[in-house]
């Protein structure tokens, strides 16, 4: 079970819609059994002992966004359930088949399920051999409402639990991120379109080139793109290498990073899993860096999430320069900041 600091919004940051609605459903039914019943029991299995609950598993060549093992009283596995989670993406019949094939393949002799988990309608693919597989398809709103039955059979009168508290927080959750994302189109909305995704288009390139350069600069390697996010390794022998982390730029539309509120680009370095577990209990590295002017972010969750090191720009910042040269020069000067504020060697106590 998570730790009650650790509760569902602990992952609210995460990168990508789809990633960020599973760390969040995963710790709430980690932390609330009435609703883990619920689900594995609209899944058409039965109540297990205990959970085992995992998300991004990968198996063969998939990687399923939520894992629920059920488990006996004396440990051994009951039965084993798959959710595919989608939010702006649709859901397609051939990942459906790859994922209901993998799993017959990772649970063997294990009764098991598939369900998926959408925003919007499925494509007519996926729903036709859902059909043909007792796949279920469910929206978020339907996980929505398995938690507020569990808050209703609450005894009346009783304290509110850690439960109750959880759940409250994935209703406000859900209600922001997904059951009303967005609103129906106007007119004077339509016409923004172009200008949206040209100004897009725009911060993508000077996304692009600021780090292409920084990582040139500090001898990096070269950077790929995965997710709509830029990635690079560090330069070989240096102590980022050393430690694990992987560069980084990414565009923040929402939320804000450091200091920044607005809409902003961020460069920087992160480290996930077993190295961010490292680097937590570190307080020398977090004081060197933020000394060195980088902003820090710490996902926490079961599997050890991820910490983040950088600088961010503000959109309405570099939008103040009226060219497209000036804006450039900004970027690539607030990447270089970053890349170089991370790479020098740190004290001892630091790098341990």
């Amino acid at each position: 079970m998570l730790r009650p600091a650790q509760t569902a919004m602990s992952a609210y940051y995460r990168r990508r819609g789809e990633d960020r609605a599973t760390e969040v459903i995963a710790s709430v039914l980690d932390q609330v059994p009435a609703l883990a019943h619920a689900l594995v029991e609209l899944a058409g299995l039965p109540r297990a002992d205990a959970y085992e609950i995992q998300t991004q598993v990968r198996a063969g060549d998939v990687i399923v966004d939520l894992e629920i093992v059920g488990l006996q009283e004396d440990g051994e596995r009951a039965w084993m359930l798959w959710s595919e989670h989608k939010v702006y993406d649709p859901l397609r019949a051939t990942q459906l088949e790859n994922e209901f094939k993998a799993l017959e393949a990772r649970a063997g002799s294990l009764p098991r399920a598939l369900i998926a988990v959408t925003l919007f309608e499925p494509t007519t693919g996926a729903v036709s051999f859902a059909s043909t597989r007792d796949c279920i398809l469910l929206k978020w709103a339907d996980i929505s409402q398995l938690a507020r039955r569990a808050l209703e059979r609450r005894p009346p009168g009783d304290l509110p639990t850690v439960a109750d508290y959880v759940l409250k927080e994935w209703l406000e959750f859900a209600s922001k991120e997904l059951e009303a994302p967005v609103e129906a189109l106007t007119p004077d909305r339509v016409k923004w379109i172009p200008e949206v995704g040209k100004a897009l288009e725009t911060v993508t390139e000077l996304m692009k080139a600021a780090f292409t350069r920084g990582c040139a600069d500090i001898g990096a390697g070269t950077p790929r793109e995965e997710d709509e996010e830029l990635y690079a390794d560090p330069p070989e022998g240096s102590w980022l290498k050393e430690r694990g982390f992987t560069l980084y730029a990414k565009f923040v539309d929402e939320g804000g990073f450091g200091d920044v509120d607005d809409p902003c680009l961020v460069f920087g370095g992160w480290v996930e899993q077993d190295d961010a577990v490292s680097a937590r209990r570190s307080r020398d590295l977090h004081s060197a860096l933020g000394e060195r002017g980088l902003s820090i972010w710490d996902e926490v969750d079961r599997h050890g999430g991820w910490i983040e090191f950088g600088i961010p720009v503000s959109l309405t910042d570099l939008a103040a320069n009226t060219s497209l040269e000036q804006q450039d020069r900004m970027a690539g000067e607030v990447c270089l900041r970053a890349l170089r504020a991370l790479l020098p060697q740190l004290s001892d106590s630091a790098r341990r």
